[in-house]
């Protein structure tokens, strides 16, 4: 997101792109509007970006935005910093479950652990990865190119387990 490296900070309008691409689950775009005001939304993203470089730091600024949790705070770095992050959402954890079975929603310590090893996660598969060509063809592979991959391999693949669980 250019506007992160050119403003430094991040609107409500932006939050609610960011929702939007992540699926508008449950009314998300209005609700992070209804609950934050501007100047807390700016505040918090300001300082995130300003610490984009630890990720335990920066998801903990976001995560004191209201109604953005774990899910939506990793989109935002993605967004920000997509050499670096990567989206942590529901369907990469239940794949993950293994390694990331102890995150615990609302609690801040423990998301941010969790988000740590996703990384870490993410870093293991980047460094093998850097061998093959990424999907913009030129460079490195991005974390952000990590997460997504996971992301569509965890769909697919939790999909057809949970339709299995349920029959």
């Amino acid at each position: 997101m250019q506007k992160a490296k050119n403003v430094k900070h991040l609107e409500v309008k932006d939050l609610q792109s960011i929702a939007e691409w992540g699926g508008p689950e449950r009314g998300r775009p209005e609700r992070i509007e209804a609950e934050n005001n501007p100047n807390s939304v700016r505040t918090a993203t300001k300082k995130a970006i300003e610490q984009v470089h630890s990720p335990e730091k920066s998801l903990r600024e976001l995560l004191g935005l209201k109604q953005w949790g774990l899910t939506y705070a990793s989109k935002t770095l993605r967004f920000i910093e997509p050499l670096e992050h990567g989206a942590l959402d529901s369907w990469i954890r239940l794949s993950l479950t293994p390694i990331l079975w102890d995150i615990k929603d609302g609690k801040n310590n423990s998301m941010i652990r969790g988000y740590s090893k996703f990384l870490a996660v993410c870093k293991e598969i980047q460094h093998t990865a850097n061998k093959e060509t990424n999907p913009r063809g030129i460079g490195p592979w991005w974390i952000a190119d990590i997460g997504d991959a996971l992301f569509e391999f965890a769909r697919a693949n939790n999909s057809l387990t949970e339709k299995s669980a349920y029959q």
